[in-house]
């Protein structure tokens, strides 16, 4: 299922994202994300299980390149890393923590993400009846 939406946080600034998710089973998924922000971009594959009624914990690696004014870094890095998420499936409300590591060369001490994100399943904006 592809959503679309908002996005907030460090390293990328204000953005926003497609996440394509795919079901592996009743309880679990895994998620391809492209995201473009005002200060970088992300590529990230994520793994994710749902808790309870209509909650989701999932745990994410990501390939990040900063430009502009990028938060708690610099620009013109690149890094990788993974973060844990917490959210309501598929990518409505979701909030996330982590750590990304340069693979530049330059300064190798490890930088904390974080982010929030709001998003729309596709299928909602369709004008298709949902049954």
């Amino acid at each position: 299922m592809t959503a679309v939406g908002v996005t907030f946080g460090a390293p990328s600034g204000l953005g926003v994202f497609v996440d394509d998710g795919t079901a592996l089973g009743h309880a679990s998924g895994m998620s391809l994300r492209a995201q473009a922000g005002l200060s970088g971009g992300e590529l990230s594959a994520g793994l994710g299980r749902a808790i309870g009624g209509f909650q989701a914990i999932g745990l994410r690696a990501s390939v990040v390149q900063t430009w502009g004014k990028p938060i708690g870094t610099e620009p013109g890095r690149t890094l990788a890393g993974v973060s844990l998420e917490y959210g309501l499936p598929p990518s409505i409300a979701t909030v996330r923590a982590g750590v990304l590591m340069p693979l530049d060369g330059r300064a190798r001490a490890a930088r904390f993400t974080w982010g929030l994100s709001l998003g729309v399943p596709l299928f909602l904006l369709s004008g298709e009846p949902l049954w």
